[in-house]
């Protein structure tokens, strides 16, 4: 099974950024944080992410880290 980043289901899904943050009752710029470095994120956030994308838990890659533009 291929795992997929949280950026390209929440874009398959056809969500954008500050409606995922609204549903997940969190500002855009936190959730942002999220998506560029998953490692951080909580993990009830993580499953409410699971949720409203329909995804399983198995089924997100969480560990990438998006490098900085130099």
């Amino acid at each position: 099974m291929k795992k997929v980043r949280i950026e390209v289901a929440r874009k398959a899904k056809g969500i954008t950024m500050a409606k995922m943050a609204e549903l997940l009752g969190m500002a855009p710029d936190t959730y942002g944080r999220y998506e560029k470095n998953p490692q951080k994120l909580f993990v009830m956030d993580f499953y409410k992410i699971c949720k409203i994308l329909g995804k399983k838990p198995g089924e997100l890659d969480v560990f990438y880290k998006i490098p900085k533009k130099v």
